[in-house]
């Protein structure tokens, strides 16, 4: 079915807007998105984040962006690893096709699809020191994501 409603996702573009690719242009346009190297958006947060003035911008658009490919990428090593070659193989799609763009955008939020982290995640929580790391860490991103949102800025 998949092949199925990409297809259907293409006709109804070209009935709607002339151009079964339209969504691309839109994405340029709007988001400065389009298809490139896995590692071009992935090296353009890094050197973003590193060129830029410190601020709550470039810490939430860039550096977290980055760490987010970082963390689909690690998870994808380690899937190949501890999990099994189907899982790896998920891991191994999701990487290049959320990576493949010249700016990542979303990333956090694109991981939670990405099933085989939260097995990984449950082998984790299996060793009490990851486990209270792994509570740290999600506190604060909690905390300063929630202050965000409360202060109206953009927050995941």
């Amino acid at each position: 079915f998949i092949p199925l409603s990409f297809g259907l996702y293409l006709l109804l573009n070209k009935m709607v807007l002339g151009d079964p690719f339209a969504f691309s242009a839109i994405m340029m346009t709007y988001w400065k998105k389009e298809l490139a190297f896995p590692w071009a958006g992935f090296w353009r947060a890094l050197r973003s984040f590193v060129e830029l003035p410190f601020s709550s911008y470039s810490v939430m658009v860039f550096l977290i962006e980055f760490m987010a490919g970082l963390v689909l990428i690690a998870g994808t090593i380690l899937s190949f690893k501890r999990l099994r070659w189907s899982y790896a193989a998920y891991m191994a799609a999701l990487s290049v096709l959320y990576l493949s763009t010249t700016f990542l955008q979303s990333t956090p939020r694109y991981l939670l699809t990405a099933f085989p982290l939260f097995l990984l995640g449950g082998e984790l929580a299996n060793k009490k020191r990851a486990l209270i790391l792994w509570l740290i860490f999600s506190v604060q991103l909690l905390t300063l994501f929630s202050c965000w949102f409360t202060f109206g800025q953009w927050a995941f």
